[in-house]
């Protein structure tokens, strides 16, 4: 409890301060992966520990663009139970790398979750991640994209700290998780006009798994991600995953707010329930192939 109250004064004095010095500086958004139902952990801290076993993610995304150095992003994380079911903790890490010209954006995170099982089926947690976060401008890219940009003469970066929140709900089949990403919303400074912030958002995902036999089963589940502005329109991905046997295959719409690429399909393998590798493609619309090529994603899950 100690840990909640410090960590809740400091987000509420950064808010603060923060209201007072506000900078109208173009925001960025969080790249969630596209296969966001195999990265939990990494949008809400409450679901480390949350399934009763110890898990390891990696997960690799291109945006394969006919200009070279198109979006990249990497992210790592593992996360384990700790203590009775009754009232366990979960504990873990989080890393991520971005790629988005002319910037390089990472992070690395403590999570910190609590969960209280109510009944046989039902288990509520709540959870915190704690942040070390920079973002990088790189000159050379700056200047390619805008020869006449002004004040910017060298590489420049800036570290920041910062919060996520949660709160996750198993109650077999069905899972609830909602979350605020960015709590304090930094700006990372920059000459000029290349001061970016990021984003506050709210992101909240449901589903249910249906289980037909003891070797086949469908995970229905939708995210909506929202930055807290009210001019911040709301993003909604929805995906239904299959597993059958050793066979992993899926999709996921989100062509209400990526009209470029609104369908993405996946499929790996599953070894056991505890090994995933498995792989994700958007393919553009045809509007678009001129610009876009395929958009690649491989997630590579160990649990244990």
């Amino acid at each position: 409890m100690r840990i909640f109250t410090l960590l809740s004064l400091l987000v509420l004095s950064s808010l603060t301060s923060l209201r007072a010095q506000e900078i109208p500086v173009i925001k960025i958004r969080t790249i969630i992966p596209q296969q966001y139902q195999h990265n939990f952990v990494f949008f809400n801290p409450a679901f480390a520990g949350s399934e009763n076993k110890r898990e390891i993610g990696i997960t690799g995304h291109k945006l394969s663009m006919q200009e070279p150095g198109g979006p990249t992003n990497a992210l790592v994380y593992y996360h384990a139970p700790s203590g009775a079911r009754e009232l366990q903790t979960g504990i873990g890490v989080v890393a991520s790398l971005e790629k988005f010209n002319p910037y390089t954006r990472g992070r690395f995170g403590f999570v910190y979750a609590r969960g209280l099982q109510l009944t046989k089926n039902l288990r509520v947690a709540g959870g915190v991640q704690v942040n070390g976060k920079f973002l990088n401008i790189s000159y050379e890219d700056y200047r390619r994209l805008d020869p006449n940009g002004q004040n910017l003469t060298s590489d420049d970066s800036d570290v920041w700290p910062d919060l996520d929140a949660g709160i996750w709900i198993n109650a077999h089949p069905f899972f609830l998780g909602g979350s605020i990403m960015n709590l304090m919303s930094r700006t990372f400074e920059f000459k000029g006009d290349a001061s970016r912030q990021e984003m506050r958002e709210a992101l909240i995902t449901g589903g249910f798994k249906i289980r037909f036999g003891e070797h086949f089963n469908l995970t229905p589940s939708v995210l909506m991600q929202k930055g807290l502005d009210a001019a911040d329109k709301s993003e909604l991905t929805y995906n239904a995953t299959a597993v059958l046997k050793f066979l992993v295959l899926g999709a996921s719409y989100r062509g209400e707010h990526n009209t470029q690429m609104p369908w993405s399909f996946n499929g790996g393998l599953n070894f056991g329930e505890k090994v995933y590798l498995v792989l994700a493609a958007s393919v553009p619309q045809n509007t678009y192939k001129e610009f876009y090529k395929h958009e690649l994603e491989a997630n590579l899950r160990v649990r244990f």
